[in-house]
């Protein structure tokens, strides 16, 4: 972990037995371990002191916390889990409805977490759940081979508006064409953000703009890869989740 204000770099025990995940939230590194299928413990570590005692021992790391979003998510086999960092709780968030599919990469934002459903027969969707209501939606369900087919398509959400990476043509194709896309959630409206030959990717939002990096690299240029800026429609930027 590196303060980049101070410049002071110190080493966190990432790779230890039963090690979950790591996340970066309210300027602390957050991971967790679990011992077998018994409990998980959260740790904490700031980037002044670089210490990483028990988030449940420890009353400042618990009051930052406790401004913002405190729920971590990550992939238990193929269903995905949730811990709260302040109790400790953890719980199966989603799991497929026939069994025979991996979630995969999930995004927390807000009150609402997206990841990517990959069945064992049928196409590739974005799914969701509002953590407040406990109601899962749909974003979208993408084309066979219109993706990533290793990674699946890169994605992001901010509060209500997910964006997402697909091609217009099929992804082997002499010219994919990859596209962004948006959906609001709430009013269920999908938009096209940009559209172009070049590999468009990484997408992030922060209120009403979007940044993603632009991939122009190829045989007969030199490797370039400007990061670009779009804006949200009107009617679909929100503010950013606490």
């Amino acid at each position: 972990m590196r303060n980049i204000a101070t410049g002071h770099e110190f080493p966190l025990p990432l790779r230890v037995y039963g090690q979950l995940g790591q996340w970066l939230l309210s300027g602390l590194a957050v991971w967790g371990r679990q011992r077998g299928t018994g409990s998980v413990r959260f740790y904490a570590a700031d980037s002044v002191s670089g210490q990483s005692p028990p988030l449940a021992t420890n009353p400042v790391f618990r009051k930052v916390l406790a401004r913002r979003n405190h729920l971590v998510v990550w992939r238990d086999s193929n269903d995905l889990r949730a811990g709260d960092l302040l109790t400790g709780r953890t719980y199966i968030l989603a799991r497929h409805a026939s069994g025979d599919a991996s979630l995969t990469g999930p995004i927390v934002s807000g009150q609402r977490v997206i990841w990517t459903c990959w069945p064992s027969r049928g196409p590739v969707s974005i799914d969701g759940v509002d953590l407040a209501s406990g109601q899962h939606f749909r974003v979208v369900t993408l084309p066979t081979n219109h993706y990533d087919p290793q990674f699946g398509p890169d994605k992001t959400i901010l509060g209500r508006v997910v964006v997402w990476v697909q091609t217009r043509n099929p992804i082997s194709s002499r010219r994919p064409n990859y596209t962004l896309m948006g959906r609001d959630v709430t009013s269920q409206r999908s938009f096209q953000l940009s559209a172009g030959p070049h590999h468009q990717g990484q997408p992030a939002v922060s209120g009403n703009r979007l940044v993603y990096v632009l991939d122009m690299s190829g045989p007969r240029r030199r490797s370039r890869s400007p990061v670009l800026e779009r804006r949200l429609p009107a009617d679909a930027a929100g503010a950013d989740p606490i």
